[in-house]
This record gives structure tokens, C-alpha cells and sequence, in this order.
């Protein structure tokens, strides 16, 4: 049986709950806390995988002798190793197209909202933490506590959001079919109207409003936003990926 290590289903560890309920897929689920999980999980199987993982303190999917890390990569493993709603397409240019958004949405929406979030809702207890490795990693923690400004980082998402909504304009989903893509980006940004005001709610990305509301509905989209471990998963954020400095 599949085990995931995930925090609060709020984006990177919302990502795989959706596809695995999606999926029909019975799953043990463990949770991860605030810190890097090596720390936060006991017995929590470390690997090169998990020290060179940008997402840190992201889910982790361990199936018998595999650990796969990386939200987008999980969502991979999930729609390629099990039965249930096909979740990538069997075309490969249309694959070619689910992964560059994923490319896309990693290096140019992630980052923001992560900071965004973490700016939003600071872990003050975390300040003095000083065993986070690597410093840069430590440094990101540390902005995280004390609540760091996200000033620009909306504007900077705006360019992005807007050529999505351009490729969901008379579209039901991103590449044909429903696919990881769809997950990976409600993932993203469902959060946003909370976080950023009008970035997505305010007229401007009409059809990407529509695609968040009916990603919303969709009965094992719901079921594993019900998988929070206790805490306000909406407001729960951890550091992301570094943000790009061209994105």
C-alpha cells in the first residue's frame, strides 16, 4: 500500500490527495510538520532524493522500495502506476504539454505563493530555529516567522494568471481531458482570492475563475480537502521554491 507523508492539504500536499482520491486508491497517510522532515517524522526514511528536493518539506510518496518527492513528480507516479480516471494523456505532444505546465507552474506561480502565503500567515515560533539546513533554507524559514513582505509578488503572478486564463477560455481543462495538470493548478492558486484580493476573483481571469470553481466541486477534490490533520489548512504555508529573479 501506498504511504504519504503530507502536511495540511493546502498545495504541495494537496496535490497528491486530490489524485489519489481521484483515483480510488487506498492509502496510509502520516503526518509532517512544520519542520524538515527528517526532524518531524520519526523513522522518516531520508534519501538523496529527499536532501536534493527542492520542495523541502513537501509530500513524500513512499510505494514498497520507491520514495518519490516533488508534488509534480508524485502526481506523475499516482496517474501512471494506478487504475481508476485516467489522469494523463495517452498522446504523447499532449503529455509533452501537461509537464511544460507543470514546468511552468513550478518555476512561475509556486514560488509567489508560497511567499505570498508565508508573508499571510508567519510561524513566529519558528524564528530561532537555527538547525534548518541548508542556510539558504534557514534563511527562508526565517523570513517565513517573521512574517517577511510579500510587497509585488501579486503583479508578478499577474502575467502568468493571465496566460492561463487565455489557454482555459472555452476549455473545461488545460490539455484536452481533465488531467494532473488541472490538479496542479487549482493546487496553486485556490487560495489566492483569500491571499491576494482580485488577483483571480476581480474580473480579470474570468475563465480561470470558472476552472477554480469547478476543480472545487468535484467530489474527490473535496474529500481531500477533508484530510487536514487538525489545523486551518487554509492558511497553513510553508517556504517554496526559491523565486525565479526573470520569472
Amino acid at each position: 500500500m501506498i504511504t504519504l507523508y503530507h502536511g495540511e492539504p493546502n498545495l504541495y500536499s494537496l496535490k497528491p490527495l486530490i489524485a489519489l482520491e481521484e483515483k480510488g486508491v487506498p492509502f496510509d497517510r502520516k503526518p509532517i510538520g512544520l519542520m524538515p522532515l527528517e526532524r518531524a517524522v520519526p523513522g522518516y526514511p531520508a534519501a538523496m532524493e529527499q536532501r536534493i528536493n527542492v520542495e523541502r518539506e513537501g509530500p513524500v510518496l513512499i510505494d514498497g522500495d520507491a520514495m518519490i518527492v516533488g508534488s509534480f513528480f508524485l502526481l506523475e507516479y499516482i496517474a501512471e502506476t494506478e487504475g481508476g480516471v485516467p489522469l494523463l494523456p495517452d498522446d504523447p505532444l499532449a503529455r509533452y504539454h501537461v509537464r511544460s505546465i507543470g514546468q511552468t507552474i513550478a518555476g512561475l506561480i509556486a514560488p509567489f505563493v508560497s511567499a505570498i502565503g508565508v508573508a499571510a500567515y508567519p510561524v513566529p515560533e519558528l524564528a530561532d530555529d537555527t538547525g534548518i539546513e541548508p542556510v539558504e533554507r534557514r534563511e527562508s524559514w526565517a523570513a517565513a516567522a517573521r512574517g517577511a513582505a510579500a510587497d509585488g509578488l501579486a503583479d508578478r503572478l499577474r502575467p502568468t494568471l493571465a496566460r492561463f486564463d487565455g489557454m482555459l477560455a472555452g476549455s473545461e481543462w488545460l490539455v484536452g481531458d481533465y488531467s494532473i495538470a488541472d490538479i496542479d493548478l487549482f493546487a496553486m492558486i485556490r487560495n489566492l482570492p483569500d491571499l491576494a484580493p482580485g488577483l483571480i476573483d476581480g474580473g480579470d481571469t474570468p475563465s480561470l475563475d470558472a476552472f477554480v470553481a469547478r476543480m472545487a466541486a468535484r467530489p474527490a477534490v473535496q474529500r481531500a480537502l477533508a484530510l487536514a490533520w487538525g489545523g486551518d489548512a487554509a492558511r497553513t504555508f510553508l517556504p517554496g521554491p526559491e523565486i525565479s529573479r526573470w520569472g
